[in-house]
């Protein structure tokens, strides 16, 4: 069995971020001088995110099948703002998670995961 999480490609704060990267850019440092702490940036890192069938077939590429699958960290509350309220983006997420929402909630989720097995004619 292998467990395998990534960044989910169809979530809508992805979409909101790519739409709002402009403005973002221009509030980082207001943001930091108002925390009085610089950001966090990865800016030498690479993400690649995917959906259901991009995984599903890299999986089975590897003669691998999918058992399970399920969505976890819920961007409810959209990009930007859960910065600024931090504790509502988590309740949200965590009462989402929890309450066996998930898939449901699937399109504010960031982050899919799967379990898969090797196939028997793998």
């Amino acid at each position: 069995f292998a467990l395998v999480t990534v960044p989910y490609s169809r979530c809508i704060n992805t979409y909101i971020r790519k739409v709002l990267r402009p403005i973002i850019k221009l509030f980082v440092p207001l943001y930091a001088l108002l925390k009085r702490q610089p950001l966090l940036q990865m800016k030498d890192v690479t993400h690649y995110d995917y959906n259901e069938p991009q995984l599903d077939g890299m999986m089975a590429e590897r003669g691998c099948e999918r058992v399970e699958f399920t969505y976890t960290n819920f961007h409810v509350v959209p990009f930007g703002f859960d910065q600024l309220m931090p504790k509502a983006y988590i309740r949200t997420s965590e009462k989402i998670d929890r309450g066996g929402k998930a898939k449901r909630y699937r399109r504010w989720a960031s982050n899919y995961i799967a379990i898969y097995r090797k196939r028997a004619d793998g």
